[in-house]
């Protein structure tokens, strides 16, 4: 690339912890306008495209970031006229890498043929103003980094103008930005941004530049390619198990089956024996300590780790989900804590002209990302790079340096594409495993899990009971109701028990703060104790209390003898954008209208993640075999930055909750998951997929999550629409458990 401003010092460097001047900060890696920093050599040689780690930047008067900063970490303008920009996110396949660049290129006036896409490393600079650190997590992304790359767009379109319209010698005033271009709007003329950029470069920075009107949006709301996807359909792209460097060798593991396992014996000379296998080491940096064996490539340790043939001591004899199960029931017994409270629900279901009591199930469910965990290791020195596609770059980086005992300046971070995440890549297990190998070796390693570990050694998402009471009117209208959750906190697994500590939050999400006008409210949990890791999955909490209160709903609609449809309506009376979305999504599913023999319809609608999603199952059932006919979703997400995108999040969310409700468990032998693979953790396959339509519903609201918040309503429509088939009711998930088999 040509160099439009002088090299930094060799002093400085994404990872120098001193100040920068602001021409260093402007200079780095020789981009015109703003550097995002630049990249190792090792990170080039290995082809993998992202921008490494960052210094921790100087904050502003409000405690934010400076512009000129923010612009720095995340743009560079080529002088070909490419602009480079660095999406903050891990692209999971979400489509972070579409839609967080658009949001910079549409303020800044580039063509977006000509914008290149980079993943960022770890740095607080880009930290999610909404989070307040880097995570890719809580379907955050647009709507966490909205307002901030609005602003770095438009101050690199205010550098660009300026520049131009210096040289024209006229008012900034006559010129734009459009297509990659300024354009003098008098004569017409027109500079690329490329021939721009060095005069740019050495402009000041706007603190507060003018943001475009939203009229003037020609990527935002609009279908625009998505960079990576080329790359992925013809294999060119790579995923952290893709990662290649010079003398790498490759690792990989057998956990012990629990955390106070110890090894009894291995042959490690029977490994070694295996040809290409370098060496046998033991880590205890994971979930449960692990045996590693290291060769010159993956077929070699994995066969070497067969010659090993570790053996552990042994685990929780008779303890399975039924008793961990009995467990729940006897703690929320025991230590129900209040989480909400609206009226006096007690003693309206004392009073009640008719009353239910049931009680759900959900099992604890696997993450199973297409790729599992993977990461690369090269230590030299007292400096460390680290290839992984982490939802936590940050939590990485901390984690590396505490691990090694270094200044965390010293540990570089690089992420590539990673074949999905559902909260599992936030976890750092996997990469100081691949620290601590790396270490004993003395060469640059890439561990990668086999998916019998990745099933067996997850944090799994909980599984939890609820137990819960409706009461109705005689006229059928809803008086009360009463859940109570029990279930192991995912914040707080694998710390010591506190009494005094405070709830967590999650266990009670989308229950604490149902959209449904309910006279009275009860809501409560119970923090149970597990020996099974646990932690965040796909749409969090929400994944099974919108199972739990969608069916509630249904059951007292049925009591009631009320249409499900009209029954939630007349709750949403005084929520009209909720009400918008559960009427389109009937409308489109047809709801109301004569269903033959053996086939129903369910509904739910759930709101999370500041978005509001009902979906209606159709099914049809033939003594306990069901065919899934049609699935329909409505959504409001507020206004879509990429609406191919949400689509395409949504679709996913309900293939990934389907399959779940239809056959995710994991089943417990003596304590310990008995996964082995996908023959034992079904996913939904390409010819048992159904029918899905889509409606984005617009009600004016703002800005919502799009990747989690298309998962609650599947289960709880799936059930409520066997229900309507066959007037039987599913109590407890997966379906399959209770003798549901797809046709």
């Amino acid at each position: 690339m040509t160099r439009l401003i002088a090299d930094a010092p060799a002093s400085a460097g994404p990872n120098d912890s001193r100040l920068l001047t602001r021409r260093e900060l402007l200079g780095w890696s020789g981009g015109a306008v703003l550097a995002a920093g630049a990249w190792p050599a090792a990170s080039r040689a290995a082809g993998v495209t992202g921008a490494s780690s960052a210094a921790t930047p100087a904050l502003g008067a409000a405690g934010e970031p400076a512009t000129a900063e923010l612009v720095a970490a995340y743009v560079r303008v080529e002088a070909d006229g490419t602009v480079v920009i660095v999406t903050p996110d891990a692209e999971l396949g979400q489509g972070t890498s579409a839609s967080l660049p658009a949001i910079v290129a549409d303020e800044m006036g580039a063509d977006w043929a000509r914008v290149r896409v980079e993943l960022s490393g770890a740095g607080e600079i880009w930290s999610n103003p909404m989070k307040k650190m880097q995570a890719t997590s809580r379907s955050m992304s647009v709507r966490g980094y909205w307002d901030v790359l609005r602003r770095v767009g438009a101050a690199c379109r205010e550098l660009l103008v300026a520049a131009a319209a210096e040289r024209w010698g006229c008012p900034v005033a006559e010129c734009s930005a459009t297509g990659g271009r300024v354009v003098h709007a008098g004569t017409g003329r027109t500079l690329d941004f490329g021939v721009l950029a060095a005069r740019a470069a050495e402009l000041p920075v706007p603190a507060a530049p003018r943001l475009r009107p939203e009229s003037d949006f020609r990527l935002i709301g609009r279908a625009i390619p998505r960079h990576d996807v080329p790359a992925k359909v013809t294999g060119r792209a790579e995923y952290g198990i893709d990662v290649r460097l010079p003398g790498l060798l490759t690792a990989t593991l057998a956990h012990a089956p629990a955390r106070d396992s110890t090894l009894v014996r291995h042959d490690a000379a029977a490994a070694r024996a295996v040809r290409g296998v370098v060496g046998v080491v033991v880590t205890d940096a994971g979930l449960a300590p692990a045996l590693v064996v290291v060769a010159e490539h993956y077929w070699a340790a994995r066969q070497g780790l067969v010659a090993a043939a570790p053996e552990w001591t042994p685990t929780r004899a008779g303890l399975d989900e039924a008793v961990l199960a009995r467990d729940r029931r006897a703690t929320l017994d025991a230590r129900r804590q209040p989480a909400h409270a609206v009226g006096d629900a007690p003693a309206a279901l004392a009073s009640a002209a008719r009353r239910i009591a049931v009680e759900y199930d959900v099992p604890y469910l696997a993450h199973a990302t297409m790729e599992p965990p993977t990461c690369t290791v090269r230590i030299d020195g007292d400096r460390v790079e680290i290839w992984t596609a982490a939802q936590g770059p940050v939590r990485v980086r901390d984690a590396v340096a505490a691990r090694l005992g270094i200044p965390r300046e010293r540990v570089t971070v690089i992420r590539p594409y990673a074949g999905g995440g559902f909260g599992r890549r936030w976890f750092v297990d996997f990469v100081l495993q691949a620290v601590d190998v790396a270490k004993q070796v003395g060469r640059p390693v890439k561990l990668v899990w086999s998916r019998e570990e990745d099933l067996r050694q997850d944090y799994y998402r909980p599984a939890v009971t609820a137990r819960m009471q409706g009461a109705l009117h005689a006229d059928g209208t809803l008086a009360a109701l009463a859940i109570d959750v029990a279930g192991a906190s995912i914040l707080k697994y694998g710390q010591p028990p506190r009494p005094d500590a405070p709830l967590d939050r999650s266990l009670v999400s989308g229950l604490a703060d149902l959209p449904y006008a309910i006279p009275h409210l009860s809501v409560g949990a119970a923090e149970t104790a597990t020996p099974v890791p646990v932690g965040m999955w796909r749409s969090v909490g929400h994944s099974q209390n919108g199972y739990f209160v969608e069916c509630l709903l249904d059951e007292l609609a049925q009591a009631a003898r009320v249409d499900p449809l009209r029954f939630r309506l007349q709750l949403l009376a005084e929520r009209p954008r909720h009400r918008a979305v559960l009427e389109a999504c009937a409308r489109r599913a047809g709801w109301g209208t004569r269903s033959p023999k053996g086939v129903g319809r369910g509904i739910a609608l759930c709101e999370s993640y500041a978005a509001v999603v009902a979906q209606v199952v159709e099914v049809e059932v033939r003594s306990r075999r069901l065919s899934i006919r049609r699935i329909v979703c409505a959504a409001d997400v507020g206004p879509p930055v990429c609406p191919s995108g949400v689509h395409a999040q949504l679709e996913g969310a309900i293939v990934y909750g389907l399959s779940a409700a239809l056959w995710g468990e994991v089943p417990l032998e003596d304590g310990v998951p008995a996964l082995r693979n996908f023959d034992g953790y079904r996913l939904l396959r390409l010819r048992e997929m159904p029918r899905v339509d889509v409606e984005l519903v617009d009600t004016g609201a703002p800005l919502g999550g799009a990747g989690e918040p298309g998962l609650p309503p599947i289960a709880p429509a799936l059930v409520n629409a066997i229900a309507a088939a066959t007037g039987v009711r599913v109590r407890r998930l997966p379906i399959a458990r209770e003798g549901w088999t797809l046709a």
